[in-house]
């Protein structure tokens, strides 16, 4: 996909509330603390696929409001 493909693929996921405008702030917090329900997962997720370019083994998810958000490290 070029980036040209992949800005437009976002564009209309954004536009279709799949992928949402903004996402909460990514900070260390302790237990307890920061937005109930949000988190960010780091490490090769071999089960999912990328939500914008559906390449399997993403590196990144962004879990936020119940949704899940994976993204590939190449874009």
């Amino acid at each position: 996909m070029t980036e040209a493909e992949l800005r437009a693929k976002i564009r209309d996921l954004m536009a279709s509330g799949i992928l949402p405008r903004d996402l909460p702030p990514i900070k260390r917090t302790g237990p307890g603390e920061g937005i109930p329900g949000a988190q960010m997962l780091i490490g090769e997720q071999p089960d999912q696929v990328c939500t914008v370019c559906e390449a399997r083994g993403p590196q990144v998810a962004y879990i936020y409001r119940g949704r899940a958000i994976h993204r590939a490290a190449t874009h």
